[in-house]
């Protein structure tokens, strides 16, 4: 039972990191003059108008709590070092 709560998690944080990948991609074809923003290359005060430096921060914000769950579910499911069996 808990190995398959385990590749649940697992799936599951693979389809989160997709999900982010994906919308990454997209949010930069989208906004190419944004990426140096968005790569930290250019402060985001930097950027003139108002309306961008918000959209940077919201698609910075959306990004770092995904990673955030991404982490927190791989942090649920050991690695093949910490599995009983390989003990």
């Amino acid at each position: 039972m808990k190995k398959t709560s385990e590749t649940q998690a697992s799936k599951k944080a693979e389809l989160i990191r997709a999900k982010v990948a994906r919308f990454d991609k997209g949010f930069r074809r989208q906004y190419p003059l944004l990426v140096d923003y968005i790569d930290g290359h250019k402060p985001v005060e930097a950027c003139a108008a108002n309306y961008y430096r918000e959209k940077i921060r919201s698609h910075l914000q959306l990004i770092e709590q995904l990673n955030g769950e991404v982490a927190k579910l791989e942090s649920c499911t050991p690695g093949p070092e910490k599995s009983p069996s390989a003990m």
